[in-house]
C-alpha cells in the first residue's frame, strides 16, 4: 500500500458501513462523523472496520488525489477492539503495516489484556 511520507495515521474506533466508497467515506470525513477535526488540507489516513471485523476500508487524502481501499480476510477477524465511547486513535505507519500483515496491533492487544484483567479483579 502506498502512503504518504508525512500523514496523520488515524483508527476510527465505531464501525462503519462497509459499502462506503470514496463518496461516502468523503462524506463523513468532511461532516466531521469521525470526530477528527480535519482541516481539508492536512494529509491524512482513516482506517475504519465494519462491524464484524472482516473488513478494513483505509481512506488516504493527500496532495496527489484521494486512495480508497478494503482488506479483507478470508477466514478470522482484525483482532482489534472497537471501543465506541472513545475518540479516533492514532497509529504509526509501523502498526498499520502489522495491522494489514498480521491482522492485529500488538500494542493494543496488551491494552486489552489489561482491559480484562482489570475488569476480572474489579468483578470478583
Amino acid at each position: 500500500m502506498l502512503l504518504p511520507k508525512h500523514t496523520r495515521i488515524i483508527i476510527i474506533n465505531k464501525p462503519i458501513n462497509a459499502r462506503l466508497g470514496i463518496p461516502g467515506m468523503m462524506n463523513l470525513l468532511f461532516s466531521n462523523a469521525f470526530e477528527l477535526l480535519w482541516d481539508g488540507v492536512e494529509p491524512i489516513t482513516v482506517v475504519a472496520f465494519n462491524l464484524k471485523q472482516r473488513m478494513c476500508k483505509i481512506l488516504t487524502v493527500d496532495d496527489n488525489g484521494i486512495t480508497c481501499s478494503n482488506r479483507v480476510l478470508r477466514q478470522g477477524r482484525f483482532q482489534y477492539m472497537l471501543r465506541h465511547e472513545l475518540i479516533p486513535t492514532a497509529i504509526r505507519r509501523c502498526e498499520l503495516e502489522a495491522l494489514l500483515q498480521e491482522g492485529t496491533i500488538k500494542r493494543f492487544n496488551r491494552q486489552k489484556l489489561w482491559l480484562i484483567i482489570c475488569d476480572i479483579i474489579g468483578g470478583s
